[in-house]
Formats: C-alpha cells, structure tokens, sequence
C-alpha cells in the first residue's frame, strides 16, 4: 500500500500499527523502520485492505479493471511500490487477462 496515493485513507490503516510500522511517505510497507519485515501490516484484516484498496482498482458491478489498477499504481512513488504490490499486480493482471 502506498501512503502517498491513499493519502487520508491511510490514517485508519496506521492507527491500527505501531508507529515504526505505519506506512510512510517514500517508503514501502515491507520493511518496518528498523529493517524488519512488517508482520502488522502484513497481518492486517483483508477486508479492511480490500475496503481502502478496492475503490482504486475495482468497477463497481463489475470488478477489476486494468486501467484503475495502472493509473492506482503509476501515481506510487517508486520508494512505495513493495515486492507484494508487484507481485498482486502481476497476478491481477495475470489472472484477469483471461477473462478479457
């Protein structure tokens, strides 16, 4: 997830992490402040990612949808983009490209 792009969506996110493990502008959720891997965030509920996440890469009715997904990620600072972004892409665009 990307704190730049969720901007004010991201504050219900963090309140629910320590700080050292809050997203960050130019950073990536990855890692936690101190180089570890980020089990709370990783941890988080998925209903609430796909609640903040979905609106940005989802037609409402109709599901997902290439170009939300790539205009979503291409306003990501490069810093933000985590190996998990580019792996839930890669299998989205995957995925659905079958049913295209």
């Amino acid at each position: 997830m990307s704190q730049t792009v969720l901007g004010d969506l991201s504050v219900d996110i963090n309140s629910r992490l320590h700080p050292h493990e809050q997203l960050k502008v130019n950073k990536n959720g990855d890692l936690d402040e101190g180089g570890n891997f980020n089990d709370s965030l990783a941890k988080l509920s998925s209903e609430l990612v796909k609640g903040v996440i979905d609106p940005f890469v989802n037609i409402e009715g109709k599901g997902f949808c290439i170009e939300k997904t790539q205009n979503f990620v291409s306003r990501m600072p490069k810093e933000e983009i985590s190996e998990d972004i580019v792996n839930m892409y890669k299998y989205l665009v995957a995925t659905n490209e079958k049913f295209q």
